[in-house]
């Protein structure tokens, strides 16, 4: 793909259409299949693990008080391999090659996710403003439980993406006294979320948390 204009001309190669899924949420997305010691290994040990058509990136840190872009300079798209899919999201990527068998298109997978973190952390302030006519966060002081941390610096640099749907696995670090009145902290972020991504049929898929 050749972009042209008065300042010059820029080619790009490995262009890829198809899906793309945001994988979001606390330790349970963010375990990757290194820390699994081997279970579901046929999933994503074999050779069927190289697989161009599944595209893979990670949003990068960044610390921010403020919403900040500088995060999105470090997200760089991979194929995924024996090698990539180790350090990636275990769950995320087990949804992608499932996806990507069944659309039978190239899915692209934005791995954004942090252990331990509420789901405050990733609402905007306006939206976590109007939460606390709710209930009171708990908070253990940490940046992963800060409010609004994680969308200034992790989702925030990702609005305008065009995305087919959300995978959220995210609610232990809400059983704190809050958990209540998390279906609506849940509601409050799938409606910022379909705003930031300016699609208001865009699909979540929620895990729940292992009984």
């Amino acid at each position: 793909m050749t972009f042209i204009s008065d300042a010059g001309r820029v080619s790009v190669t490995n262009v890829y259409i198809g899906e793309v899924f945001l994988v979001s949420g606390q330790s349970n997305m963010e375990m990757s299949p290194n820390q699994l010691g081997g279970v579901l290994k046929e999933l994503y040990s074999t050779t069927d693990c190289t697989n161009e058509q599944i595209r893979m990136a990670q949003i990068g840190w960044n610390d921010a008080t403020e919403p900040s872009i500088l995060a999105i300079n470090a997200l760089q798209w991979v194929g995924a391999n024996r090698s990539s899919v180790l350090n990636f999201s275990a769950t995320g990527y087990i949804f992608g090659k499932h996806m990507q068998e069944e659309l039978g298109c190239p899915v692209g997978l934005v791995y954004n996710a942090v252990g331990g973190s509420s789901l405050e952390y990733w609402l905007s302030k306006e939206n976590y403003d109007a939460l606390q006519e709710h209930y009171t966060t708990y908070t253990d002081g940490s940046s992963i439980m800060t409010p609004c941390y994680g969308y200034n610096n992790r989702l925030y640099p990702l609005a305008g993406f065009n995305f087919r749907s959300v995978v959220w696995y995210q609610g232990e670090s809400n059983a704190f006294g809050t958990q209540e009145y998390y279906d609506i902290a849940l509601q409050t972020y799938i409606a910022q979320c379909r705003e930031m991504f300016d699609n208001e049929q865009l699909g979540f898929t929620v895990c729940e948390l292992a009984r």
